[in-house]
């Protein structure tokens, strides 16, 4: 009898199994994100939506003056996000990592799609509150419109209130803190869009007031383990730093 049909059946069979490892650990399906600002994630560093890592970045390239980033997700984690979920460079744990943001509805994400980038805290805010600002090209007054959005609306308040309550449970004075955080916010944008040199030493005063009040609480915060609930205060504070520059170099001179 012919060793033939043994051998087809032994390729067959190796075959068969080729093609089983390969679709059964093929690639992950890919997003894709185009930054306008550096690269600060590399290959290999996490990707996290909801505080959960969910994949890896596969791969970086430069673009258009702005940092492509290509995203690794798993089928069963991409297949709960949604079209028009946005991404941010950011931090996790002391390293670089993206972290997806989706505020839900439509239809969902697929292979080779690509989110909406946040390139600050700023734009992240506003694109909470349901607005778009493009911090490199946008107006001052287009950036204070989408910050005052943000803190007016449902998002902050319910963040407020956790903050609020650990603070107190830490032993802080969380509505005093809080309320004089409003305070000055309220007034610093009242004097940049008042727009006179007097205004100018006034917002850059209830800056500074406000940055040492948001700190203040934010380490506090992180030193009890409340990484979770200080983030958006940590946003809010680099989101009012990237205020400050536009207003000083759209002032300078």
């Amino acid at each position: 009898m012919s060793a033939w049909p043994e051998r087809m059946n032994r390729r067959t069979i190796v075959s068969m199994i080729f093609v089983f490892l390969v679709t059964a650990c093929g690639r992950e399906p890919q997003l894709s994100v185009l930054f306008e600002t550096d690269l600060t994630v590399a290959k290999g560093n996490d990707v996290v939506y909801d505080g959960v890592v969910i994949g890896k970045v596969a791969k970086t390239s430069v673009e258009n003056g702005g940092a492509r980033v290509h995203l690794a997700v798993s089928d069963e984690r991409i297949e709960v996000l949604h079209k028009g979920s946005a991404a941010i460079m950011t931090t996790r744990g002391g390293s670089p990592a993206v972290e997806i943001y989706d505020r839900g509805g439509g239809d969902a994400l697929s292979d080779g799609d690509e989110l909406v980038a946040l390139n600050n805290s700023l734009e992240y805010l506003a694109w909470q509150a349901g607005k778009t600002v493009d911090t490199a090209h946008g107006s001052l007054n287009e950036m204070t419109e989408s910050l005052r959005n943000y803190l007016n609306g449902e998002e902050w308040a319910r963040q407020r209130e956790e903050m609020e309550e650990s603070l107190e449970q830490l032993g802080v004075d969380a509505e005093q803190a809080m309320g004089q955080m409003q305070d000055d916010y309220d007034a610093m944008i009242e004097e940049l869009e008042a727009k006179t040199e007097e205004s100018r030493e006034l917002a850059q005063k209830h800056y500074d007031q406000l940055s040492a009040n948001v700190q203040k609480q934010l380490e506090v915060l992180m030193k009890n383990g409340k990484e979770a609930v200080a983030e958006p205060l940590q946003r809010l504070s680099e989101s009012l730093e990237s205020l400050m520059q536009k207003y000083s170099a759209e002032n300078s001179g």
